[in-house]
């Protein structure tokens, strides 16, 4: 679908509508209800509610919707694949398996009040993340050849989720707790987590619109690209890298939340 300047704006104001009203409706959804909401500014305990688990966990998945979208458009860009998302170069795996080491090592407590436990689980799985990027980046040598970096993702996170799955078979009482993080929640999310996705959200987001005209050249093909004088190694190692740090963090804090990073940037 094309769109010309002023359908462009307007097409981004109601999408901006449709977001606020999105998370205003989060603000309602809890065991209380809408009642929270309603007594907010007068009972306290109705106020933390709403300030301290509802409002920054609406807030915190929209910011990782933002990051997958992001990581996904950039992925589609550098592939030049409509269906590629942001966990093509086995970062998925990746955080999957630093989850299961730590579950296994911390002993399968992902519900533990210990804010040591947390951070263990969210760096495991930050940590996981990137590794995955870095050995699909080894195993490809470089990013001279986008199809051999991709082959080189898959690889690298097939092999990633069997050693995933082989903890989980050694180590039965993480299983429960690696549904979770399979299945994607918000439950974590904090103001801190919030916060962290949207340091990273901002210069990533910048970087990508700075770079944006060498995706659109990409997109005519890596010879036209070049008679442009797009440098494409560069380009390539930062849209890499921007893909990898925008998924990692967002995957970090909720877990693998499915489609997002395919869906949204059409």
């Amino acid at each position: 679908m094309s769109f010309d300047k002023s359908n462009q704006w307007l097409f981004a104001l109601t999408m901006l509508i449709l977001s606020v009203l999105g998370i205003g409706m989060g603000l309602t959804v809890g065991s209380t209800g809408l009642e929270s909401l309603q007594n907010a500014w007068h009972d306290g305990v109705a106020w933390q509610i709403i300030w301290q688990i509802r409002l920054p966990r609406t807030l915190g998945a929209f910011a990782a919707g933002a990051l997958l979208g992001l990581a996904g458009a950039l992925a589609q860009g550098l592939f030049r694949n409509p269906l590629a998302d942001p966990y093509l170069l086995g970062s998925a795996s990746g955080a999957t398996l630093g989850v299961a080491l730590a579950l296994a090592f911390l002993g399968g407590n992902q519900f533990a009040a210990d804010a040591l436990v947390r951070l263990g689980l969210t760096g495991a799985a930050f940590l996981g993340a990137l590794l995955a990027v870095v050995l699909a980046l080894v195993l490809a040598r470089g990013v001279q050849h986008t199809m051999r970096l991709l082959l080189a993702g898959v690889i690298v996170g097939v092999v990633m989720g069997a050693m995933a799955s082989l903890i989980s078979l050694m180590r039965p009482d993480v299983l429960q707790n690696m549904q979770g993080f399979l299945l994607g929640s918000t439950a974590f999310i904090g103001w801190p987590a919030y916060l962290v996705m949207v340091c990273v959200l901002v210069p990533c987001l910048c970087l990508a619109w700075f770079f944006g005209f060498a995706m659109d050249a990409l997109s005519l093909g890596e010879s036209t690209a070049l008679s442009l004088g797009v440098p494409l190694r560069t380009i390539r190692i930062v849209l890499v890298l921007l893909v990898a740090l925008a998924t990692g963090t967002a995957v970090a804090q909720t877990g693998l939340i499915a489609f997002v990073g395919l869906a949204a940037p059409h």
